[in-house]
């Protein structure tokens, strides 16, 4: 964090705890949520959830999102954060641009990724300034597809042998027959690498390319996509809401046209409430978002993603 975000992070706790309206504590909560996470906020919280059970003893979290607000893997405690949820049995459920800068470009270190994780979506607005998006999407598909065809002929539930420091290594540790069998009966084995989706935040500007879309991610094997309408501030100016935002029209336009496709489709596209216009901070209960908690850089936590309650004016 730089030194103004150090200095609100650091200040006494009732610096935020006493704010009795939160549109008091937004500007100081914008600048927290745009610094980096220590990661013994990230530990603290990760520990206290994954400890909590139900009344037949199940583990309530069942995964974890790493930012929501950045690219995850430009966190300088992603390796521990890999680390820490794989020694707690943990996936990771992470949306990253699609960029794979540094190490991550590297084979090795995308199976690392896919092995760590539940789910891997990459987001379609990277396309707009990353010449090589589509392509290193298609590196990570057929990457998986190794992974799982590794699985399935070792007849594994896990890739504790893919490494990160050197030569790719995906080949999976060997295991009995029996468990060969029973890994491709139960779908086991699969379940253990990452499905690779899309994440695409619709707009005015990007509906045409929707179609030639759906027919790629489609032909390269994509395992789902999750549409999510844009949701845009009270703040921002009629002109650039009318360039932007979605009418009821095209919403059920592309509800019917998606409804067709031979690729897996969800998202917030399809709720029948915004939950970006929850007026009671995600308290009605039936918010799509109840079950998670968001954690903040200063260890505050939200049961509310209403961007309006943690960014407007």
């Amino acid at each position: 964090m730089d030194s103004e975000n150090a200095r609100l992070a650091n200040s006494n706790g009732e610096r935020f705890s006493d704010c009795n309206k939160e549109r008091n504590c937004n500007k100081e909560r914008r600048a927290l949520g745009m610094g980096e996470m220590p990661f013994e906020v990230a530990r603290t919280a990760i520990e206290k959830y994954a400890a909590e059970r139900d009344v037949s003893g199940k583990r309530l979290l069942r995964e974890v999102i790493p930012s929501t607000m950045g690219e995850p893997l430009l966190y300088s405690h992603f390796d521990e954060l890999i680390e820490l949820c794989g020694a707690l049995g943990l996936p990771l459920n992470i949306t990253t641009n699609g960029t794979f800068s540094g190490k991550w470009g590297r084979e090795e270190c995308l199976a690392k990724l896919l092995c760590a994780c539940s789910d891997i979506k990459v987001s379609y607005l990277a396309s707009e300034q990353f010449d090589g998006w589509k392509a290193n999407v298609e590196k990570l598909v057929r990457l998986r597809d190794k992974l799982r065809g590794n699985a399935y002929s070792a007849g594994v539930a896990s890739c504790a042998n893919v490494g990160c420091a050197g030569t790719a290594d995906v080949e999976c540790a060997e295991t009995s027959k029996s468990r060969v069998a029973e890994s491709r009966s139960a779908g086991t084995a699969k379940s253990r690498i990452a499905t690779v989706s899309l994440q695409v935040t619709l707009h005015k500007k990007n509906l045409q390319e929707v179609p030639a879309l759906v027919e790629w991610a489609t032909a390269i094997g994509i395992d789902r996509i999750k549409w999510n309408k844009v949701v845009l501030l009270k703040c921002v100016p009629p002109e650039f809401r009318k360039e932007y935002e979605l009418t009821e029209d095209d919403v059920a336009l592309l509800r019917s046209r998606l409804k067709s496709t031979n690729v897996h489709c969800e998202g917030s596209l399809f709720f029948d409430r915004s939950a970006g216009l929850c007026p009671v901070g995600g308290l009605c209960g039936s918010c799509p978002f109840a079950d998670e908690v968001w954690v903040w850089p200063d260890s505050h936590e939200d049961h509310c993603p209403n961007p309006e309650k943690r960014f407007g004016q």
